[in-house]
């Protein structure tokens, strides 16, 4: 698909649940970061949009009182509908996602007090 054929249109966070004990996370962490992605095709196809859903599971073995999972959607806009939807959005736009969702751990965490932590 190319780059020029779509556009995020607009991201959000709709669920978010944070488990950190600021004073248990200290010097640097390992970090496992899993990411769940569901396409969604519009319901009218003259509509070209789709949206995203991607379940974030961060958590790190070295300090048991570090957990974020968030669940996030992302919609995204196309000149022409892909001919195969699911793989476009997985592949094409979820790249531009995934740095949305980076964006928010980071401003949380620093937020919260702790270190910004960048998923990368």
């Amino acid at each position: 698909m190319r780059a020029d054929n779509y556009k995020l249109a607009s991201f959000r966070i709709i669920k978010l649940n944070c488990d950190i004990d600021p004073p248990s996370v200290k010097g640097e962490i390992t970090l496992s970061v899993e990411n769940t992605i569901t396409a969604f095709r519009h319901a009218d196809s003259t509509i070209k949009r789709g949206m995203l859903k991607t379940e974030t599971s961060v958590t790190s073995p070295d300090c048991e009182n570090f957990k974020i999972y968030l669940i996030s959607e992302s919609i995204f806009s196309f000149d022409e509908m892909p001919e195969d939807f699911d793989n476009a959005l997985k592949e094409s736009c979820y790249p531009l996602s995934k740095e949305k969702i980076q964006e928010a751990v980071k401003s949380i965490t620093s937020a919260m007090g702790i270190n910004p932590i960048e998923l990368s």
